[in-house]
Formats: structure tokens, C-alpha cells, sequence
């Protein structure tokens, strides 16, 4: 009953004399900070916004008053800044507060109820976690998914192995690139390059078979690095369910390929 009072208080002292209320309480800095609060909160009750927060304003950056009434000080000037329309000025009034006192609590038969819950939400923010990296935003993967698969180490790329990836592109380039001067080689080797196949003679069979031999082996291990890329590269993106996997079982190893 004494807390409804002490609000109630300045309101009829208001509400009895008019002309008072019209030209608001003289304020001097002379005064105690207790008596210098209550006549910026009968401003502030008397509807004049602006001189109550000047004047609350003034107490909050006064160094006479004590904690405790630099922390009543600051919950009026929150209340007013937020009646005012300022809600981030009052945001940032009620975060001093919660910094010095955590604990703080309004009085619910002080204040109105949408400030309680204003304060109350800030202290919900304060408590709240921050992630110091901000959130993390899903990756992109840097090559469209068509083209990472006809590029030779480009699933390795999208999967965040661009090393793997630059190593098997490498690779199926040099062992691709190794079979044309070996190409080269053997079509100047044909005495009759009209028709079809390397006409060479006899005693240069052997040399030219083994030639076309390294052609195809190179040829093909270039293939073979190629697709395994792909394949690993999406078995690894796409996990046990995607579109390539291995099943383990009692029998043996199967693989599987979804298209």
C-alpha cells in the first residue's frame, strides 16, 4: 500500500493544482537527488516528457547521487524515454541498469505493465548467447553441380577439398596431355595416312605396338581418374543414402548406384 502511495502521491498534488502542474515543479540542483527524482517524476506524471527526461538526464550524470539512486534515476528515464516513442533510447537506459544489477527488478504497481515487460525483454536479450562469428550462412558450392561433374576434380571442389580437387585435375590433365605426342609420333610413323590404321613397315611393328600400348594405358588411367573423382566426390557429398554408396554386409561389399 505504500509503494501505490508514493505513486499516487505526486499525481494529486498534480491533479489539485493546476497551475503547478501546468508549469511543472522548480527543479535546482541544490536540492537532494531523492527530492530532485520526485519532482522530475511528478513532470513526467503532469505529461511534460521533455522536462522530466532533461531532468533525469541531468541525475544520471550526476556524480553526487548514489548507486541506488542513480539506478531509480535511470528506471524513470527508461519509462519516460519509452513513453516518449525513443524505445532504443529506453533499450539501452534499462541495459545500464540490468550491467550494474542484473537482479533488478521494476515494480509492477509503479510502472505500467508494457514497460515491466519492455524491461523484462531486454534482460531476456542480455542473457541471450552471443555467437561471436554471427550466423553462419549456408555455403554455396562453388561450381554448379552439372559442371562439377564433368570437371575432373570438381565434386572434390564443391565438397571443400579444393587441393584434392587442383590435385585430380592436375592428374587427369597430365596423363591425358601425355598421349598426344605419343598420338603425334605414331601418325608420323604412317606411310599411308589415306587409309584407315598406321601403315609402318615390318621391323617397326613392335616399337609402334608398344607406343599405341602407353597411348591406351595413359588414355585410360586419365578416364579412370576422372570418373573415380566424380564418384568419390558425390558418394562423399550425397552420404550412405546418396547417389553412390557401398554396403557392408556379412557376405561382402556391394556397390550401389542410384540415378
Amino acid at each position: 500500500m505504500t509503494i501505490v502511495l508514493s505513486f499516487a502521491i505526486p499525481l494529486l498534488l498534480a491533479l489539485s493544482s493546476p497551475t503547478q502542474a501546468a508549469e511543472g515543479p522548480v527543479i535546482s540542483s541544490q536540492q537532494a537527488p531523492q527530492v530532485r527524482i520526485d519532482a522530475a517524476v511528478s513532470l513526467y506524471i503532469a505529461g511534460d516528457l521533455e522536462g522530466a527526461r532533461a531532468e533525469l538526464i541531468r541525475l544520471v550524470s550526476d556524480p553526487a547521487l548514489s548507486e541506488e539512486e542513480l539506478q531509480l534515476a535511470r528506471i524513470w528515464l527508461g519509462e519516460v524515454e519509452y513513453v516518449g516513442g525513443e524505445r532504443e533510447a529506453a533499450r539501452s537506459t534499462f541495459r545500464t541498469i540490468l550491467l550494474y544489477d542484473p537482479d533488478y527488478r521494476m515494480d509492477p504497481f509503479l510502472h505500467p505493465p508494457e514497460v515491466v515487460s519492455f524491461f523484462e525483454a531486454t534482460r531476456a536479450e542480455l542473457s541471450r548467447p552471443v555467437d561471436p562469428l554471427g550466423p553462419l550462412q549456408p555455403s554455396r558450392p562453388p561450381l554448379p553441380r552439372n559442371l562439377a561433374w564433368l570437371l575432373p576434380g570438381g565434386m572434390q571442389i564443391n565438397n571443400g577439398k579444393p587441393l584434392l580437387g587442383a590435385s585430380a585435375f592436375v592428374g587427369v590433365v597430365v596423363l591425358a596431355g601425355s598421349t598426344l605426342p605419343l598420338r603425334s609420333w605414331l601418325v608420323s610413323q604412317d606411310q599411308a595416312p589415306a587409309i584407315w590404321g598406321i601403315d609402318v613397315p615390318e621391323d617397326q611393328v613392335p616399337q609402334v605396338r608398344r607406343v599405341r600400348a602407353a597411348q591406351f594405358s595413359l588414355g585410360t588411367a586419365a578416364g579412370l581418374l576422372w570418373m573415380g573423382s566424380a564418384l568419390a566426390g558425390s558418394m562423399r557429398a550425397q552420404g550412405p543414402n546418396g547417389l553412390v554408396a557401398l554396403d557392408l554386409s556379412p557376405t561382402g561389399v556391394a556397390l550401389r548406384v542410384r540415378f
